[in-house]
C-alpha cells in the first residue's frame, strides 16, 4: 500500500538518488538553456533569489520512496513542479494516486486551481491527459531547450 507524506530531513538521501535517476532520464530529451544555466548560477549565489519555496511530498512502498513531487500554494492556485515516479513503478497508478491526493488537498484548502509546468518532449503531457487534466496555455521555455538547441 501507498503512503503519501511531506518529505523530512530523513528523506533527504532518497530524494537526491531519486532526483539524479530522473533528471539522467530527462537530460536524454533536453538540457538547460544559457538562460536557464545562468538562473540556477544566480539562485545558487544567493538562494533567496529562489522564486518560489515548494513542499515536497514523497510516495513510499514498503519504507522506499518510489516518487515525489513539489508544490506550493499561492493566490488560490496550487502550483506543481517535477512529479516524479521511479521507473520500477510506473504504469501501476502511483502518478495517479500522487495527483488524487493534491486534488484533494486544492479542494481542502479552497483552491480554484491546480498549475503544472511541463515539456512536451518529456510525455508528460500525455500522461496528464490521462489523468484528466488539460492544457490551459502553451508557450517555450526560457530555462531549457531540446539537445537540438529547440
Amino acid at each position: 500500500m501507498i503512503q503519501i507524506r511531506e518529505a523530512t530531513p530523513n528523506d533527504t538521501d532518497s530524494l537526491h538518488v531519486l532526483e539524479e535517476h530522473m533528471t539522467r532520464r530527462l537530460r536524454s530529451f533536453y538540457r538547460m538553456s544559457a538562460f536557464g544555466l545562468a538562473n540556477q548560477e544566480r539562485k545558487l549565489k544567493n538562494p533567496s533569489n529562489a522564486l518560489r519555496v515548494y513542499t515536497v511530498l514523497v510516495a513510499i512502498i514498503n519504507h522506499e520512496i518510489i516518487g515525489a513531487i513539489n508544490y506550493q500554494a499561492e493566490n488560490g492556485i496550487l502550483n506543481l513542479y517535477g512529479l516524479s515516479v521511479h521507473e520500477n513503478y510506473r504504469r501501476q497508478g502511483y502518478a495517479r494516486e500522487i495527483m488524487n491526493y493534491l486534488i484533494n488537498f486544492a479542494k481542502e484548502q479552497k483552491l480554484t486551481a491546480i498549475r503544472f509546468n511541463t515539456m512536451q518532449i518529456t510525455g508528460n503531457v500525455a500522461i496528464f491527459f490521462y489523468l484528466g487534466f488539460v492544457v490551459a496555455n502553451e508557450k517555450p521555455s526560457v530555462v531549457c531547450e531540446g539537445l537540438n538547441g529547440e
